[in-house]
């Protein structure tokens, strides 16, 4: 008889808690996912709903920051923090699926884990993903045009007497031009 630890076949009660919780660890890769989902649309990558409608976020604090820079450079950094975001996203998820392998099923890799990952994944971003993406966008809009206002409403004085400045100044130009002549 062969034995060994490749040889372990864990009982089936301890399967299926096994699979319950890979795929409580499928949400919790839906929520990481969110997190940078959010990050997207903080730079202004669009999102559209389930029928193609735009969600509400017209401008980004990336635009309202980088305000001087190009469409075609907003653009690409635009897509450098898509691809860190996805980078990022499969390397903290590789490193927690690694971490659940060992912890859970002595470190061989059993297909229902997988399905697990999967069924949680697509269950979070079918439901509640859907709802966070929206409320964020939402957010992100909010904040977006309230930091206008008070931006402007902050500058609205010093534009006011630059205006002024400028005017007393364009007229003193003047009156003085027209003595010269």
């Amino acid at each position: 008889m062969i034995s060994g630890p490749s040889m372990y076949m864990p009982l089936l009660s301890e399967q299926i808690a096994v699979f319950f919780r890979s795929i409580l660890m499928g949400v919790i890769f839906g929520t990481i996912y969110d997190v940078f989902r959010i990050s997207r649309v903080i730079v202004g990558v669009r999102y559209r709903g389930k029928y193609g409608r735009k969600i509400v976020c017209k401008d980004s604090p990336c635009s309202l920051v980088l305000s001087g820079i190009s469409r075609e450079s907003l653009g690409i950094i635009r897509t450098v923090t898509v691809v860190i975001g996805d980078i990022l996203f499969f390397v903290i998820c590789g490193i927690l699926a690694s971490i659940f392998v060992y912890r859970y099923c002595s470190g061989i890799i059993r297909f229902y884990v997988l399905i697990g990952y999967v069924l949680g994944f697509v269950a979070y971003y079918n439901s509640i993903g859907r709802f966070v993406i929206y409320l964020s966008d939402i957010l992100v809009f909010f904040i977006v045009s309230v930091s206008k206002r008070v931006f402007c409403v902050i500058l609205f004085p010093f534009i006011f007497l630059a205006g002024r400045i400028s005017k007393i100044v364009k007229d003193k130009r003047k009156k003085t031009h027209n003595e010269f002549e």
